[in-house]
C-alpha cells in the first residue's frame, strides 16, 4: 500500500499496482478496504498533494481493474 500510496517514481506505482492486482484474491475484507481506500485517493488526480494516478494513463487502468475486482468479491 505504502508503494502505492507514497510512490517515489511513476515506474515504482506502476510495479506496486501490478503485484496489488495479482494479490487482490488472496486478500482479506479489511486488506481489500484498505487497498480500496489507497487507490481512490491516488485516482483523485492531484500532484500537490502527491495523488498521482492521472485519467486515462496506464496505472489508471490498473487501478480501475482491481478496484472491480474488489467490487466483485463484496
Amino acid at each position: 500500500l505504502q508503494m502505492i500510496d507514497m510512490s517515489h517514481s511513476a515506474f515504482e506505482q506502476y510495479r506496486a499496482l501490478r503485484l496489488a492486482e495479482a494479490l487482490v484474491p488472496n486478500l482479506n475484507r479489511t486488506q481489500r478496504e484498505k487497498l480500496r481506500n489507497v487507490l481512490n485517493n491516488q485516482r483523485n488526480y492531484d500532484p500537490t498533494q502527491h495523488r498521482w494516478i492521472a485519467p486515462g494513463i496506464d496505472r489508471d487502468y490498473i487501478s480501475k481493474n482491481i478496484l472491480v475486482t474488489i467490487e466483485q468479491m463484496t
